[in-house]
């Protein structure tokens, strides 16, 4: 073969090879069930699968609840986070402070900031609606004050729970 021609054959073959390797990945299906560890459930038996847990998964996980994905007519997916107690939140919603694990309407939000006691954990924001680590810089919110905000309304205090500074009644 010529000297010339050879590197572009290995180029065209390790094009494929990625081609094949990018195309083979498959969606989850209706009937799984994936946890954050990566293990799939199916049919009640445990499938070990590679992955890496997305950051709105393992914080559901942190807060003590566990991941279900489910799928929409369309063929889309989510995952849901339960709790102990019931409550059921869309995993970006628990993320981003929009739904609470107690299912109040509170809508501030906590930094989970390391703590060894209640004392190292403080408010923050222009309506105190940020609980966060005295460790934690300082944050800067928009200002608004909203109902939704106030602490004393849904009976929750700025506290150290599980060595992490949260709102906690």
């Amino acid at each position: 073969m010529d000297k010339k021609i050879f590197p572009i054959v290995i180029i065209i073959i390790l094009v494929l090879v990625i081609l094949i390797g990018v195309t083979k990945k498959t969606p989850l299906s209706e009937n799984k069930k994936e946890n954050i560890s990566g293990e799939n459930q199916k049919n009640g038996q445990k499938e070990n699968q590679p992955g890496i847990a997305n950051p709105a998964s393992q914080f559901c996980k942190d807060q003590g609840g566990s991941i279900e994905i489910r799928t929409l007519d369309d063929g889309s997916q989510y995952g849901v986070c339960i709790f102990k107690n019931g409550v059921e939140c869309e995993e970006w919603d628990l993320f981003s402070g929009r739904c609470n694990k107690d299912g109040s309407d509170f809508c501030g939000e906590s930094t989970y900031g390391a703590c060894s006691d209640d004392l190292d954990c403080q408010t923050d924001g222009c309506s105190g609606q940020i609980c966060k680590s005295k460790k934690d810089e300082s944050f800067v919110t928009d200002c608004q004050i909203k109902e939704c905000n106030d602490s004393k309304k849904y009976g929750l205090s700025c506290a150290c729970q599980e060595s992490k500074c949260q709102w906690s009644k």
